[in-house]
């Protein structure tokens, strides 16, 4: 947050906070954040620095739906062996995205049937998927979630590739949490952040960051579309009865309970 590369700050956003940003962090009690690579960034702004492995709101990914989603009649499935495979991230990601293009476009040639959704990504629209875009009134977090497990209840399996860069270092193993609280099954880039979850739950696919490394995998889920389908059920429910915010809500309360009494 605090030096995002120019390609990846098109409007210029997180340059206009820094400061901003940074006196917050000097100011402030204590930080919280998500990973020991982001802890040692901040150290020098504040140094009680807190590192808190991220979970999800079992009340917002795993309750029934209230505010159902539903897809443009064109995005829905039109063909009962088509193939529904989505990535969902931030809009500076094109790099990344960059990185299964080639895959993607050649498993679309042999497959017609194959279909490949993203959400968000980048800033800009390409002709090699098929963009959905998040409406205004789903923007906010909550609303968001009940957007994406609407839009994954339509899916086969998910992707998430990254650039094992710097920058991607900061990254956390959020997506794969939620990928999983959407009931969905991944193939994950085989860097630091992604390894420890695939390894420990025993659910999704690490995979080489090159084309031929995606083309393989990609090819392998698709003939196992049943299988992945099943796994996305099976790793939600792994999900929910060990990554939830609710399960450690002494961590919370602590925290704050030593900064009320200080």
């Amino acid at each position: 947050l605090l030096n995002v590369p120019m390609d990846k700050d098109c409007g210029g956003d997180y340059f206009l906070y820094k400061n901003t940003l940074i006196k917050l962090i000097k100011n402030s009690e204590f930080i919280m954040v998500s990973t020991n690579f982001i802890k040692q960034k901040f150290t020098k702004y504040n140094s009680n620095i807190i590192v808190r492995e991220n979970r999800l709101s079992a009340r917002l990914w795993f309750s029934p739906l209230v505010n159902e989603f539903k897809l443009s009649e064109h995005q829905q499935r039109n063909n009962k062996d088509e193939i529904r495979i989505v990535y969902m991230g931030s809009n500076t990601h094109a790099e990344d995205l960059m990185i299964i293009r080639g895959a993607i476009e050649k498993i679309k040639e042999k497959n017609p049937l194959i279909r490949f959704f993203v959400i968000g990504g980048e800033s800009e629209k390409n002709n090699w998927y098929e963009r959905i875009d998040v409406p205004e009134n789903y923007i906010n977090y909550p609303n968001f979630v009940q957007f994406f497990r609407s839009v994954s209840a339509t899916m086969d399996f998910a992707i998430a590739p990254l650039s094992d860069n710097e920058f991607n270092k900061s990254k956390s193993n959020l997506k794969f949490l939620e990928y999983a609280g959407a009931g969905l099954s991944g193939l994950y880039s085989d860097v630091c952040i992604y390894r420890k979850l695939v390894e420990e739950s025993g659910f999704g696919s690490l995979v080489l960051n090159s084309e031929e490394g995606w083309l393989h995998a990609l090819t392998v889920a698709i003939s196992n579309k049943d299988i992945m389908k099943d796994q996305g059920i099976a790793v939600r429910n792994w999900v929910e009865a060990n990554y939830t915010i609710e399960q450690k809500r002494d961590w919370f309360d602590s925290l704050f309970f030593q900064v009320s009494d200080a």
